[in-house]
């Protein structure tokens, strides 16, 4: 019992210190739409500030307009100070922590991280969402590391197709039957041939030029991880559909 026990803690030390391999590579991925993400408030306190000193040096200035503006650029430098802690606490290698979290709360973080990436590509993104869904008891990193595996997986899926064909990611949440969460990240992109599937859980295997070829073997593993599932539906020309399920709290 006790070697078997020594070895789960390692095959779960292991597979967190994967996990934290495709967080970095993510990231890296994605550092061209966050450093534009952070331009914004940015931009806007240099403006915002800028127009706070020619307030100031107007002959009267006006206090109500001042507080105003002042305001403004506290609301987008905490923007950007949410933006850099929540990049921090995504990609630092941590000790597994679980806590009860709300799945939409955590469809939203992932969103928000990837609202520029989808922009970029013309991807429009529908949120169905169910309300007051039980709590679920997880690593919510790890939770977000694979909802944000899915997005992009989507988003890679969509690139490809005519720039007339809309491009559509929607995800669902919901309760199932037996009180379970069940997540879907689905698209409308050309789907994945039979040979494809047959290997798309594979590690390693990957259908982009510069992929490593892990984002769906460790989001498997993470949701198994949390005593879930993970599971895919496709259609050539249809598109896809991932879906996650764990249980409640």
């Amino acid at each position: 019992m006790s070697l078997r026990k020594h070895r789960e803690q390692q095959d779960k030390k292991h597979l967190d210190e994967l996990a934290h391999v495709t967080r970095l590579g993510l990231m890296g991925e994605m550092a061209s739409g966050i450093a534009h993400e952070l331009n914004q408030p940015l931009t806007a306190i240099s403006t915002y500030t800028q127009t706070s000193i020619n307030l100031i040096n107007t002959e009267h200035p006006d206090p109500v307009k001042l507080l105003e503006i002042l305001s403004k650029i506290h609301h987008q430098a905490s923007r950007a100070g949410q933006i850099i802690q929540h990049m921090r606490e995504f990609i630092k290698s941590h000790a597994k922590h679980r806590s009860t979290a709300d799945i939409n709360s955590l469809i939203h973080e992932c969103v928000d991280l990837c609202i520029v990436e989808l922009n970029q590509n013309g991807v429009k993104l529908k949120l169905e969402l169910e309300n007051n869904l039980p709590s679920i008891y997880v690593d919510q990193i790890q939770i977000e590391q694979v909802l944000m595996n899915l997005i992009r997986n989507s988003v890679d899926a969509l690139k490809n197709l005519p720039e007339k064909r809309q491009r559509q990611i929607t995800i669902h949440s919901r309760v199932t039957l037996n009180n379970s969460i069940q997540v879907r990240v689905k698209d409308n992109g050309p789907g994945i041939n039979e040979d494809q599937q047959k290997k798309i859980s594979t590690p390693f295997y990957t259908t982009k030029a510069d992929g490593m070829g892990m984002g769906i073997s460790i989001s498997r593993s993470l949701i198994e991880a949390h005593e879930g599932t993970l599971y895919f539906k496709s259609k050539p020309d249809k598109g896809t559909t991932f879906y996650f399920i764990l249980p409640t709290a």
